[in-house]
């Protein structure tokens, strides 16, 4: 779906991060070590509702290259990953409790705390920068940023997607929630799956 790859992927270029980002140091502990699982660590454990996708297509790990080629099927720049440090990341889909919702997550490990924090930054600046976003703060989770996305720009008017994307160390968590326009679904309930996330991450440090 050409939104959905507008909405993950982000636009081009590195700018100042809209109000919409909660505040946090980028000072940090170690960092997450290569020879942790991010499979096992990315959304442990469904959310109720949720049935993990066994497509390796939608669900598996991913390189520089599927990252990359997502951005360029979208039609945007690249982010430079390399530059940033990448090494490694995994993504993990679900279909919803409707045909119309799904959830998508990535975490993306870079070397270090640094490289993750400039891939955020760049992240979220593309992010304020696609047509039909507005913002919402995250205030339970230090680095982090929250963006509804509504498809009337890109011709999908039922559509509506709610992400969060934050950092911890040196890895970058992107949560997605697809819905229809006209849903339940609150920034909150997206919150609240990438509140787990985030200490699931903790435990590992």
């Amino acid at each position: 779906m050409t939104f959905r790859l507008a909405a993950v992927t982000l636009l081009a270029g590195a700018a100042v991060i809209a109000g919409a980002c909660s505040s946090g140091s980028t000072a940090s502990g170690p960092p997450i070590g290569v020879d942790v699982d991010l499979g096992s660590v990315l959304i442990p454990q469904p959310p109720t509702g949720f049935t993990p996708v066994t497509d390796p297509a939608r669900s598996g790990p991913i390189k520089i290259d599927d990252v990359v080629g997502l951005e360029a099927a979208a039609g945007q720049a690249p982010a430079n990953l390399a530059a940033f440090g990448f090494l490694d990341g995994y993504q993990k889909s679900f279909e919803g409790p409707t045909p119309d919702e799904t959830l998508y997550a990535t975490i993306e490990q870079y070397t270090s705390n640094d490289g993750a924090t400039q891939r955020y930054t760049d992240a979220a600046a593309r992010a304020d920068a696609i047509e039909g976003r507005s913002g919402f703060d995250v205030p339970t989770i230090p680095d982090a940023h929250g963006s509804v996305f509504t498809g009337e720009a890109q011709g999908l008017p039922d559509t509506r997607l709610v992400q969060v994307l934050f950092r911890f160390e040196n890895v970058v968590v992107r949560i997605e929630r697809t819905t229809t326009a006209n849903s339940g679904v609150t920034p909150q309930d997206v919150i609240a799956i990438a509140e787990a996330q985030h200490q699931a991450l903790e435990e590992l440090t």
